[in-house]
């Protein structure tokens, strides 16, 4: 294929994509994305990381968005626009590694799998949550891994540096670093490679180790390493292991409503991979996605933004699958058979999807995706807010961690945990909870939450305090009112209200 065709086609994805994604630039934004925004907005006035601000993500994410706001502005408008350009260059990142893989033909067909599917509005792959952050340097790792052979030191190098970065944007994408680690190992064991596979892991852990040194050297240097460790290391180790029945029902959901067509061809192209004489590059990605499910699977509560980590792997494994597709099965019946299958599972996914692109507006977008109005609501209340408040007010949102960006102003709260409001007054009341491991570490990181909670509500630039009425302690209100607040308005939808207090001394 001529080098032109290949441009013109790829530019045409990338279109593409860009016309897919349009659909949701206005949308409101949703919890995760406030918190980072806040955490951003606090950070951009001096304070600390993990010592002023807690949080488990790691600190790159923090930083990402800090950069985006203070270099195209502090609207959700901004961060909308830089993911869309974003993904952009995740499609070309997912082309590179599939031109490497085969030819021209893979990296085009993956490339397309990887626009139209990587957005899709149930995985929420349009936002601006960490996992869309972490798939680009995530597949960079990938892709520098495989130039090995061409770069040598300098690619593991490269390799272990951007994977470095991606797991300080989330902790998750540590799996396909092993997995990158764990296809040299499997090398080493050979008797010709055995020095030379030790050497190529040095350097690869070398490249890894540069992104989380800086920043260690950064919290050290603050006095703020044992935050740190605490915060994004330990207190994440409380989310391992998931729900799982809600794992497998919101997995069958996702794939019968979004992306089934790539989880079919996927597992065809994964089974004729190691039936027939393929490249061990090839069958390699067979693990890299294993890798990118166990992500998934190990995040507590399989949210739909988690699956976008699947995604990546699913559109190569498919790519491949149709890159192979007269070769795929021993009669032409099976061919023909998976063709009908995969014309079905389109059906049913455009069945699902096409109102979010054709029909609906934005805030109907989030209303379907979330089955609730609340990020419209706290659009419009952050809104009112910025006419209500000063510019050296604070607003104390429970909850509803869009509004600081929307109004303007930061949140009197530092602490973004969100372990639960009845938990938390049961710890307050001193039950008695289990001494293991991972429950020590939360009741430290609760006890900086109630501080926190506590400090808020005490603070006099505190001016509103704001919360979801289903997500509250049954005595909150009477808190509030003791501690100088009354009753402003309660914004109501279906289900449970957002109620609004404001300071009166």
């Amino acid at each position: 294929m001529k080098k032109t065709t290949v441009l013109i086609l790829l530019f045409l994805i990338l279109v593409i994509q860009l016309v897919l994604r349009l659909p949701f630039i206005a949308e409101p934004l949703e919890g995760d994305e406030g918190i980072y925004s806040s955490m951003a907005m606090w950070l951009d006035h001096g304070q600390l990381l993990y010592k002023d601000l807690i949080d488990l993500k790691p600190p790159l994410l923090f930083y990402l968005y800090l950069w985006i706001f203070k270099l195209f502005g502090w609207s959700a408008l901004s961060l909308r626009w830089f993911s869309l350009f974003y993904s952009l260059a995740g499609t070309v990142a997912v082309f590179l590694i599939g031109r490497k893989l085969s030819a021209d033909k893979l990296g085009l067909l993956a490339a397309a799998l990887f626009a139209v599917f990587s957005g899709g509005p149930r995985i929420e792959g349009a936002g601006a949550n960490a996992e869309v952050f972490m798939l680009l340097p995530m597949m960079l790792g990938l892709l520098f891994f495989l130039y090995q052979d061409k770069w040598g030191s300098r690619a593991l190098l490269l390799a272990g540096l951007f994977s470095g970065a991606a797991i300080m944007i989330k902790q998750v994408a540590l799996f396909n670093f092993l997995a990158l680690a764990g296809f040299l190992v499997f090398e080493s064991l050979q008797p010709h490679n055995k020095l030379w596979g030790i050497k190529k892991m040095a350097y690869l852990l070398l490249g890894c180790f540069v992104v989380p040194f800086l920043f260690a050297i950064y919290f050290l240097s603050k006095g703020a390493l044992v935050y740190l460790i605490e915060a994004a290391l330990f207190y994440g180790l409380r989310n391992i292991g998931p729900n799982v029945g809600f794992f497998a029902q919101r997995t069958l959901g996702i794939m019968l409503t979004e992306n089934s067509f790539i989880w079919l061809l996927a597992l065809a192209g994964s089974v004729h991979l190691w039936a027939a004489k393929k490249s061990f590059e090839q069958k390699y990605l067979v693990f890299w996605t294993a890798a990118s499910f166990l992500g998934v699977y190990v995040g507590g509560y399989a949210f739909g933004h988690y699956y976008i980590q699947l995604i990546p792997g699913l559109c190569f494994l498919s790519a491949l699958s149709l890159y192979y597709w007269r070769e795929l099965g021993r009669s032409n019946l099976f061919r023909w058979s998976l063709t009908g299958l995969v014309v079905v599972l389109c059906v049913i996914v455009l069945s699902f999807q096409y109102k979010f692109y054709l029909v609906y507006s934005p805030d109907e977008v989030s209303m379907a995706k979330y089955n609730s109005p609340v990020n419209t609501i706290a659009r419009d209340l952050g809104e009112k807010l910025r006419q209500e408040t000063g510019p050296d007010d604070l607003i104390f949102p429970r909850l509803l961690y869009q509004l600081p960006l929307y109004s303007g102003r930061l949140s009197a709260s530092k602490c973004y945990l969100s372990l639960g409001g009845s938990y938390l007054m049961d710890v307050a009341d001193g039950l008695v909870l289990r001494r293991d491991f991972r429950t020590r570490q939360k009741m430290s990181l609760i006890r900086k939450e109630l501080a926190d909670f506590d400090r808020s509500l005490k603070d006099p630039r505190t001016k509103y305090v704001i919360y979801l009425r289903s997500a509250a302690p049954p005595d909150f209100a009477q808190v509030l009112r003791g501690s100088g607040y009354r009753y402003d308005e309660e914004l109501s939808y279906p289900g449970p209200g957002v109620i609004v207090y404001k300071r009166v001394y």
